[in-house]
């Protein structure tokens, strides 16, 4: 059986950044591999269209590029906010905010999202929504463990 949609594939693969010499993002081994069932959202769908036609044993190796994954870099997605309002909105402690931490927000309607605080100063508080790998390129390498029909 191959891979097409509404096929259930086991797989492993390494993310990288950029090319097959990045920086590792992620890995799925063996022993713990990735099931899907392609066609359903579960993966971008330029990844699903690199698995179709493969079968069990085959490897595959590929990028997708920013604008395939989590778009490009925004910076219109990055603010800043008065630090005292936005630890006083937020019930926050002063100390509880650190660079590098993810903030987590809410809109007024209830939507719960996150932004990377990327600065701090006595006045202000800077604060990245993009996703962290936007305007990345990624590189996919891996190896289809089994395909078999998603009704099994």
């Amino acid at each position: 059986m191959v891979v097409d949609k509404d096929t259930k594939v086991t797989f492993t693969f390494e993310m990288k950044l950029g090319n097959a010499q990045g920086e590792q993002i992620q890995q799925v081994e063996k022993t713990k591999p990735m099931t899907v069932v392609i066609g359903h959202g579960n993966l971008f769908e330029p990844f699903e269209q690199q698995l179709m036609g493969l079968k069990a044993g085959d490897d595959f190796e590929f990028v997708l590029h920013s604008a395939e994954t989590y778009g490009p870099y925004r910076p219109e997605a990055v603010h800043q906010y008065n630090r005292h309002t936005l630890i006083t909105d937020n019930d926050l402690a002063a100390e509880d905010i650190e660079e590098g931490m993810y903030l987590p927000m809410e809109t007024p309607e209830g939507l719960e999202f996150s932004g990377l605080v990327t600065e701090i100063t006595t006045d202000t508080i800077t604060v990245d929504f993009n996703h962290p790998l936007a305007g990345k390129d990624l590189f996919f390498k891996g190896s289809v463990i089994k395909v078999y029909s998603s009704v099994e």
